[in-house]
């Protein structure tokens, strides 16, 4: 008898790649079929087009996260004074200006700086802030860098200085060199007569050491000196490299601040004040304000004079 024709049971995998899942289904925006694909393209492109994201895209070719700058009139301004190195000066366009700005266009010339004007949604981009006041300094990182690392290494320390030179044309023509001790012992025993860090260019500390203090007090003038012997009190240890790591301009304002009556007469309440902080013994204090009265009311040419010579 012959076999009957027809299908037989099961395939014996001759449909097994057809019969193979094809994975899940796409979302309706990866099917390029689908509207909801095309509305999403022309999202993107909307997003493309929008200020804000084209202001942060030309400012990313201008500056990044590694870049250091300071932002603010003030801080600006005193940056170029000092001697800061810096790159370049953002401005922001259709500001108005005042001396803060003019003296900063001034100075930025004299130093040969790159000037950038930037609309504000790029300056709050480059700036990272809204809080810039139409001004942005790039400086460079070499001071940072160097002294970044210390704390790290010696945790021991709340506060790291540097030396310091003073300038009047040039950072390249120094005209006198600014030194401080290096231990912390030593740098206590000369709190005891002046500032032991020459601030805010050229010196670092750990924010847990200020806020100890209850931060900064208000002194005219003695702001940071008061911050530091503070800190001293509490058992902050300080530490000052030994290489001028800063630049500061000096002129006859800077000479000029430091003299004169009234000037005397806060320098001699600040030093009662440190001997009531227990810092000063009464005799420190009082050698101390006949010391600084004497200098402060001396003619300021022989005062810029003194100063001048070191």
């Amino acid at each position: 008898m012959a076999d009957k024709k027809g299908p037989t049971k099961g395939s014996g995998g001759k449909h097994r790649n057809k019969l193979r899942g094809r994975g899940p289904t796409p979302r309706a925006e990866d099917r390029v079929y689908h509207k909801a694909y095309k509305a999403r393209q022309a999202a993107r492109r909307r997003q493309a087009a929008d200020p804000r994201l084209a202001a942060r895209r030309r400012a990313d070719r201008f500056t990044s996260d590694s870049d250091d700058l300071v932002i603010g009139r003030n801080a600006v301004l005193e940056a170029l004074r000092a001697g800061v190195p810096a790159s370049q000066l953002y401005l922001a366009a259709r500001m108005e200006h005042d001396d803060r700005t003019r003296e900063i266009v001034r100075l930025a010339g004299q130093e040969g700086l790159n000037l950038l004007e930037a609309d504000r949604l790029e300056m709050n981009r480059i700036a990272r802030s809204g809080s810039h006041q139409g001004v942005a300094l790039k400086v460079r990182p070499y001071r940072i860098e160097h002294q970044k690392n210390f704390p790290t290494n010696h945790p021991n320390y709340d506060a790291i200085g540097t030396l310091c030179t003073e300038f009047i044309e040039s950072p390249s023509q120094p005209i006198c060199l600014i030194q401080f001790p290096e231990k912390d012992t030593k740098i206590r025993k000369f709190a005891k007569l002046r500032n032991p860090c020459r601030h805010p260019s050229s010196v670092r500390f750990r924010k847990s050491a200020v806020l100890r203090t209850r931060n900064y007090q208000n002194y005219p003038y003695f702001e940071d000196y008061d911050l530091f012997v503070r800190m001293l009190t509490k058992g902050s240890r300080f530490y000052d490299i030994q290489e001028p790591l800063v630049s500061m301009r000096v002129g006859e304002d800077f000479y000029s601040r430091r003299g004169g009556w009234p000037y005397t007469k806060d320098m001699v309440d600040f030093k009662w004040r440190l001997h009531k902080l227990s810092f000063l013994s009464t005799s420190q204090a009082l050698k101390g304000s006949s010391c600084t009265a004497g200098y402060a009311l001396f003619p300021m040419a022989c005062a810029s004079g003194l100063t001048k010579s070191c």
